[in-house]
């Protein structure tokens, strides 16, 4: 939906994926990206630092992983 430029529907079918696969980072890095789409950038943000912190092996990202994950609670 969302290379079509239905934003909505994208949020909302990768919301129920996340909710289906909550370990997949593909589909919350999706998301993020279609919740930017709708001006949901706050959301977006936070799922993006969250995913980050949580996934990258970059020790120059792990030493600020902290540091991360409380920028994505505000």
């Amino acid at each position: 939906y969302r290379v079509l430029g239905r934003y909505g529907q994208a949020v909302e079918t990768l919301r129920r994926g996340v909710e289906e696969f909550p370990d997949d980072g593909s589909l919350r890095a999706f998301l993020a990206m279609a919740l930017y789409n709708t001006d949901e950038h706050h959301e977006a943000m936070r799922l993006l630092l969250e995913l980050t912190a949580a996934t990258s092996q970059d020790p120059h990202v792990q030493q600020y992983r902290r540091a991360m994950e409380h920028y994505a609670k505000d």
